[in-house]
């Protein structure tokens, strides 16, 4: 029945969606910790190149399906799912205007030429702050309504509770490692740049309509 080819279509997405995210979060465990930025063992490899430590490491999150079963079901499990992904969400999006911010006050310093980047962001330097003042705001009025009466303690914590992570992880990263807060005219901004190729350069000189029939054909 139409049903049965739904539900079989939302197990499948389930499925599917729950293997990507488990490749991209290994990968990135496993390059954190070859890059010393996380516990060595977790950039282990079998002799295929599988991150096996990091998948383990990765799939032991996926305990916190358990927590439908509490008093709250699995409505409350999916409020706090969504509350911690989104809080997530716009602390990474918080540091990469940060970041880009940072970036280009590194070019000016060392005396590069903006106009010689193959990518340049629209409306900086308006964007890039409003960006990060945005998402800071969000990271601390998305929760809101919890402390509104009355007050609910698990929610607050859920809704708060990646921003002290957050700040532990940085600040503990810094201090176990000894680094050191870098100026902009001593940051490196070369090391793992791509160079432009012969075709990239080719595709830059195109029309947008030479892109698009490319791209049709």
């Amino acid at each position: 029945t139409a049903a049965h080819i739904i539900n079989g279509l939302i197990v499948l997405s389930v499925v599917s969606a729950g293997m990507s995210s488990i490749y991209v979060t290994s990968r990135t465990i496993c390059y954190l910790g070859k890059t010393g930025r996380a516990p060595k063992f977790l950039g282990i490899t079998n002799n295929n190149g599988v991150p096996w430590p990091a998948i383990l490491f990765c799939n032991l999150f996926a305990c916190i399906c358990f927590i439908s079963q509490g008093p709250g079901g699995a409505g409350t499990a999916y409020t706090y799912l969504i509350n911690l992904s989104g809080v997530s969400t716009f602390i990474v999006w918080a540091v990469i205007c940060l970041t880009h911010i940072q970036f280009r006050r590194g070019l000016k310093a060392q005396g590069v030429n903006i106009n010689d980047l193959p990518f340049r962001a629209m409306w900086y330097p308006y964007g890039a702050y409003f960006g990060f003042a945005a998402n800071v705001f969000l990271i601390f009025f998305q929760g809101y309504t919890t402390v509104l009466p009355p007050f609910n303690i698990i929610s607050f914590t859920v809704s708060y509770i990646l921003i002290p992570v957050f700040l532990i992880l940085f600040f503990g990263y810094k201090f176990w490692k000894k680094t050191r807060w870098v100026q902009p005219s001593q940051m490196d901004i070369w090391s793992g740049r791509r160079v432009v190729g012969e075709e990239e350069n080719n595709t830059k000189n195109q029309t947008i309509w030479s892109r698009i029939k490319a791209i049709i054909i």
